[in-house]
């Protein structure tokens, strides 16, 4: 399914609204404490909060806020999202995937 609207009633769907008003807001802070809040105790393992938030940080400091362009949502737990930033054009691709169970934490999360 492609459309230009978050499917916020799907768990990925969901967590991708928080995590780009997030990321937009470029707060290291914000970015921490949601990664705290929502991703995995596996992928808090991976990388700790603070480190992921200082990369956000670097990437927001270089993009500025995104926009959403096209979203494919691959399954509830799994979406694709296309952005543009605002600030200098550039794409930006965003893959989320989230836990089947409660709370449908964050599996993993790749900006490229």
């Amino acid at each position: 399914m492609s459309t230009q609207t978050i499917p916020q009633f799907t768990p990925a769907g969901r967590l991708f609204i928080t995590f780009l008003g997030t990321f937009n807001s470029g707060d290291r802070r914000a970015m921490s404490g949601f990664i705290s809040e929502n991703y995995s105790p596996f992928a808090i393992l991976q990388q700790s909060p603070d480190a992921r938030a200082a990369e956000h940080v670097a990437l927001f400091q270089q993009l500025g806020r995104l926009a959403v362009r096209s979203i494919q949502q691959l399954s509830p737990l799994e979406i694709d999202v296309q952005a543009e930033s605002r600030t200098n054009g550039q794409s930006v691709s965003i893959y989320m995937r989230v836990a089947a169970e409660p709370p449908h934490q964050i599996l993993e999360l790749v900006l490229s």
